[in-house]
């Protein structure tokens, strides 16, 4: 029999917490703790301690994570391994890939110049 779960936030209440705290913390976690660190945007909310797992759903449970440390956190949670991406040369690609950081930080100035100018709402 499985265990319940604590139930999820969702909804406007959910997108407002997550606004809120990549404000905060618009970094991943996971590649700042790397050595040397890896200064990639958070894009998604992870909680450290998974609801499966009787963690809580709250703010100090919480942590901002990019698409890429989501993938492989959630794959140790389920004792899976992370799958390599392979680059068009046949080998494993790094973890951070500059062309995709390069276009994140390039989205994300042009959205906060058409926020800044008022033709973006928040």
């Amino acid at each position: 029999m499985r265990t319940p779960t604590v139930k999820r936030i969702t909804g406007t209440k959910l997108q407002q917490i997550r606004k809120a705290h990549l404000k905060r913390n618009p970094l991943c976690v996971r590649c700042l703790a790397r050595n040397p660190p890896v200064y990639r945007l958070a894009q998604q909310i992870d909680h450290i301690v998974s609801l499966r797992k009787q963690g809580l759903d709250v703010e100090s449970n919480r942590q901002g994570l990019c698409i890429e440390c989501h993938r492989e956190k959630t794959a140790e949670e389920f004792g899976l391994r992370a799958r390599e991406r392979i680059g068009s040369d046949g080998y494993p690609t790094a973890h951070v890939d500059e062309k995709d950081e390069a276009q994140q930080l390039a989205e994300a100035a042009r959205a906060a110049r058409l926020r800044h100018s008022g033709r973006l709402k928040q």
